[in-house]
């Protein structure tokens, strides 16, 4: 605001002794220049915002100090870990240790090679698993939880959605759309990215907890296993006294429109779909003592008596696709929602 009023007043002290109307298409430029300057500005400022609070939160999973070092020793293990798990099974794609069949995916050659390559796999993927529940561990130590809620409350009502999104290119219009007179462009429609109902075990996501009262989300893990999933739900609904159910979604390639829960059900078709980024839904919280469900029911009450203002899920009409070859991982078994 303090560069919107100094362009305004250089622009005065321009326009004000010289006077006449020649001068007058000047000032209106300089108008279109201070309207664009405040968006930007304002843009920039929430950006910041965003991630100086994401920074916090993760500061916040991270615990202390002596954690911290202790998350960064079982990370450097997990990543070994990995690299001995995506290396062997290249290893016997190489090989032709896979034979595919039509119906039932692929099966294991039992060569005594093979073999031995897949037993180095599982092993690796058993201390994948270990490891990554070592970590969830430290990172969701009790002492940090009410930090995480006023953060992850913080991140909600900024509008930051857990995550951020690439800049928006600029309209073409320039200073002629500040009053009305620019080129209408038609907004094109990006392809819609399928939706894959079905978790392939060695696939890598992104998990994010779902608050269910007003559809925010907030990282669990930037990346992981499809098979390692069970403790980041149990994570998610540990982290947040209001109702919460992780969601995943494929990690580099999609966004949280494509996300699905363990159970298959796409984000996009829950009701409450990107509500937080149309309203505030008093009550729904992270933080036990601000959790009200008696104030979350009136909000939806109200939503419901006045439909322009429901939200509602974009997802109804994305197109579906065929779950991938590999086999569904079997669902983790995950506490209720308190």
């Amino acid at each position: 605001m303090s560069v919107r009023r100094d362009l305004w007043r250089g622009v005065a002290s321009f326009v004000r002794p010289v006077g006449g109307s020649r001068f007058g298409l000047l000032a209106l430029c300089c108008a279109g220049l201070v309207a664009g300057t405040g968006e930007s500005l304002a843009q920039s400022e929430q950006q910041a915002r965003c991630m100086q609070l994401q920074q916090e939160l993760a500061a916040a999973h991270g615990g202390g100090g002596a954690n911290r070092e202790e998350v960064g020793r079982i990370e450097q293990q997990i990543a070994g870990a990995d690299r001995v798990f995506q290396g062997t099974q290249a290893a016997m794609e190489d090989a032709g240790c896979f034979d595919s069949f039509f119906i039932f995916g692929r099966g294991l050659v039992r060569s005594p090679k093979c073999l031995k390559m897949n037993a180095r796999v599982e092993d690796a993927r058993r201390q994948l698993t270990q490891f990554q529940q070592q970590r969830q561990a430290l990172m969701g130590g009790g002492g940090n939880r009410r930090r995480q809620a006023e953060l992850q409350d913080a991140l909600a009502r900024s509008g930051c959605g857990g995550q951020f999104r690439a800049p928006q290119p600029a309209r073409r219009g320039g200073l002629f759309d500040f009053f009305g007179g620019g080129r209408e462009e038609e907004e094109q429609e990006l392809p819609q990215t399928p939706i894959y109902r079905s978790i392939d075990p060695n696939g890598r996501y992104r998990s994010v907890c779902v608050r269910l009262c007003d559809g925010f989300f907030y990282p669990i893990h930037y990346s992981t296993y499809g098979s390692l999933l069970g403790p980041d739900a149990e994570a998610c609904q540990a982290s947040c006294a209001a109702p919460a159910e992780l969601y995943v979604y494929r990690n580099p390639g999609q966004e949280i429109e494509q996300a699905v829960s363990l159970s298959g059900s796409a984000y996009m078709d829950l009701p409450v779909a990107l509500r937080f980024r149309k309203e505030y839904v008093n009550g729904c919280s992270c933080k036990q003592a601000e959790y009200n469900p008696t104030a979350i029911e009136a909000a939806n009450k109200h939503a419901e008596a006045d439909p322009g203002a429901q939200p509602a899920g974009k997802g109804k009409n994305k197109p579906t696709a065929a779950a991938p070859p590999p086999p569904q991982a079997p669902a983790p078994q995950a506490a209720a929602p308190a």
